[in-house]
């Protein structure tokens, strides 16, 4: 699947991104994963996104992202089902349980009200 220039959304559950891979994703695009939980784990490392859906530290999905903006994609789950892939560093969470992870770059990243689990990576994060 490619995506166009400007804003795109690719949007789809986990098993209907299985084994997919994206091209041309950019700093504007998202990606939204519909039919997660808070306890949902969506990692990546380098073109590839692994998720766990039900947080028992087995991966059931995998696809591939390609673009020149997926380096600074990082994950935030929404609090309504659905998880977010974008490189917008200000993503707004409802949940009261929230994952995030930052980039490799200089992150702040701060939590709030409920059980929130957040992974800096590499750079100068506060």
């Amino acid at each position: 699947m490619s995506v166009g220039s400007g804003a795109d959304v690719v949007r789809g559950s986990a098993s209907e991104l299985d084994g997919s891979t994206i091209f041309y994703l950019g700093e504007d695009d998202r990606l939204e994963i519909t039919g997660l939980t808070a306890a949902s784990v969506v990692e990546r490392s380098g073109v590839s996104t692994t998720v766990d859906v039900d947080g028992d530290g087995t991966v059931d999905y995998t696809f591939s992202l390609y673009g020149d903006g997926i380096q600074h994609f990082s994950y935030a789950f929404d609090g309504t089902s659905t998880g977010v892939l974008t490189a917008d560093a200000s993503i707004t969470t409802t949940g009261d349980d929230t994952n995030v992870e930052g980039d490799e770059g200089n992150d702040t990243l701060d939590g709030l009200a409920g059980n929130d689990v957040m992974y800096g990576l590499g750079g100068d994060d506060s």
